[in-house]
């Protein structure tokens, strides 16, 4: 016996519905990455918030007991911080340091310039650190 029915094409076993199933993972699958950016903006923004970040700006070897450093502050406003400047000779040794005071204000960033005194001649002067000031009762 010979078989009437015509060959069964694979385009013929797919449901109708196949372009609406892509399209619903299409779907999910840029809402979900949406909603993965969103979470990882949220964390990037919210470990930076409120936080100290300095730079230096420029030195200036005035003269072979002194450094001239600028730097960049940014701060939340009305924090009183202090930083801590330090002048390296060129083995990258320490040779002199200061504590410089930037009051409380409405600034966010703050420009400062201030005066290393070393005991060595210095080929750089750089911000080490800067901390929240601890404030009087």
């Amino acid at each position: 016996m010979t078989s009437t029915e015509p060959p069964v094409l694979d385009d013929e076993l797919e449901a109708p519905s196949t372009r609406q199933t892509n399209r619903r993972w299409w779907l999910v699958g840029v809402l979900g990455c949406a909603a993965m950016l969103a979470v990882i903006t949220w964390f990037a923004i919210s470990a930076t918030s409120g936080r100290l970040a300095w730079q230096t700006h420029s030195y200036d070897v005035r003269e072979r007991t002194a450094v001239q450093v600028t730097f960049d502050l940014h701060r939340p406003a009305g924090l009183a911080v202090t930083c801590r400047l330090t002048a390296l000779d060129e083995r990258f040794g320490t040779v002199g340091s200061l504590d410089v005071a930037i009051p409380a204000g409405p600034a966010r960033s703050v420009r400062s310039t201030a005066t290393i005194r070393t005991t060595a001649p210095a080929v750089t002067g750089i911000v080490s650190r800067c901390t929240p000031s601890a404030t009087a009762p």
